[in-house]
């Protein structure tokens, strides 16, 4: 037990605790209770810090105000970073404008990201996934390694030593200017564990 004295804010949360109190307005607390409080979050009830969970309606505002800080952040990250924390991105949505550059979530198979090619207003028949003139797929998956995608030519084929994902197992580009399928020649790509 660790004798404190614990701060509130105007809603009754804990938003800070000190050991360098004098005084009687001073509590017993177990460190590993002292170790879990979540300024903002968590309360003093019967004696006990209990944490209120993030779903909780007092604290949607607060979590909104946070996700408008950090989306901007987000959308500033390189495409490997960013599908690396997907949930920091709004859900795909029909019946909503959309802006150049935007990136939306949408799962689908191993990518979960798109990036607006042109301002919309989306459509339930207009998935990111089949309309490249709305949508251009963030090519990593949730590790940050990117997805195969059929070459077009030289300019985007795949260089000696990319790792890639395809079918759900990685491979490895043996050779440079490699515009093959992996898993259709041994000399071409080597399968990952």
């Amino acid at each position: 037990m660790v004798k404190v004295r614990l701060v509130y804010d105007a809603d009754g949360y804990i938003d800070g605790w000190g050991t360098d109190y004098v005084g009687e307005d001073y509590l017993d607390i177990p460190q590993e209770e002292l170790d879990g409080i979540i300024f903002g979050a968590s309360k003093l009830v019967d004696g006990h810090v209990v944490s209120v969970p993030y779903s909780t309606p007092e604290l949607m505002p607060v979590m909104a105000q946070l996700m408008s800080v950090v989306q901007p952040l987000a959308q500033a990250l390189p495409e490997p970073q960013m599908a690396t924390v997907p949930d920091l991105f709004n859900d795909w949505a029909p019946d909503t404008a959309y802006n150049t550059d935007e990136i939306v979530r949408y799962p689908h198979d191993l990518i979960n990201l798109y990036r607006v090619v042109s301002p919309h207003t989306s459509q339930s028949d207009w998935l990111p996934p089949d309309v490249p003139a709305l949508y251009t797929p963030i090519r990593y998956a949730s590790d940050g390694v990117l997805v195969w995608m059929q070459p077009t030519g030289a300019h985007d084929s795949y260089g000696k030593g990319d790792v890639v994902w395809h079918n759900h197992q990685k491979w490895e580009s043996l050779n440079g200017g490699n515009v093959w399928e992996p898993g259709t020649d041994t000399n071409l790509w080597r399968e990952m564990a």
